[in-house]
């Protein structure tokens, strides 16, 4: 329940998903989710989570994939521990940059 939760507040950058109902938000969130993975467009690409971290004081980075279609902007994380969802986010300027120059964002 509580995964359901943060997967839903994550959710911001699939056009705010405003059901009342938690079973139709998390059915949206799913069809949305999808739709950005299976969208033509979406490139994936192995990389890590947090490489950047280490002069921030984060923990090890967090190898996986990611999922990023370029005309959205938007990038959703799987870790590779049990290629479970991680996150999801809109990248910025900088976050595109990173991603594309070192398959890494964060």
């Amino acid at each position: 329940m509580k995964r359901n939760k943060r997967k839903l507040k994550l959710s911001s950058f699939f056009n705010k998903i405003n059901h009342k109902n938690r079973n139709k938000r998390s059915g949206e969130y799913m069809k949305k989710l999808g739709q950005h993975v299976l969208d033509p467009t979406t490139e994936i690409q192995v990389g890590t989570l947090g490489r950047n971290g280490a002069t921030k004081g984060w923990n090890e980075p967090i190898p996986g994939t990611h999922v990023f279609n370029s005309g959205t902007g938007n990038d959703v994380f799987f870790a590779d521990d049990g290629f479970k969802f991680h996150t999801g986010m809109n990248l910025n300027d900088g976050q595109r940059i990173d991603l594309e120059d070192n398959n890494n964002i964060l």
